[in-house]
């Protein structure tokens, strides 16, 4: 072999190894990020019969997130973080996927931190461990509220 070929070779093999490192590094950054699915329902809670609102996270991303707070922002700015909730949950809580974890609210303890402020439930929050909030909507009025408590 002379030096002419093993140049050649030598440039072959390292052009491969450039388009694989980027083929890699693209596929790397292309994975989907951490993702959280935040829902909510509005239900009694077994054994005591009132009205609650159930706040579920589901870590719907390859990657595990940690979940240091769930709770409500309100139109005035506020929030009602787990400190609230009706049974206690540990925070921060690391979920792997499929995982969840889900706060309980009840209506009463949101009538007095919300409502009788004058103020209103605008989203549904969980905050992950980057300080990332996750939101959905609430669409509940305080006339809504009035009813559901009834």
């Amino acid at each position: 072999m002379d030096d002419r070929t093993i140049a050649i070779w030598g440039f072959v093999l390292g052009s491969i190894g450039t388009i694989v490192s980027i083929v890699l590094a693209i596929n790397e950054l292309s994975k989907k990020k951490r993702a959280i699915r935040v829902t909510y329902k509005i239900g009694k809670v077994d054994g005591i019969g009132h009205q609650a609102i159930f706040v579920k996270a589901l870590n719907n991303g390859p990657r595990p997130i940690e979940i240091v707070d769930i709770g409500f922002s309100t139109k005035n700015k506020s929030f009602v973080g787990s400190d609230k909730a009706y049974r206690a949950i540990i925070l921060p809580q690391k979920l792997e996927f499929g995982e969840s974890i889900t706060a309980i609210f009840l209506f009463a303890t949101i009538s007095t931190e919300v409502y009788l402020h004058n103020d209103s439930i605008k989203k549904v929050i969980v905050i992950d461990g980057e300080d990332k909030k996750h939101k959905k909507s609430f669409p509940l009025s305080e006339n809504d509220y009035v009813k559901l408590i009834d």
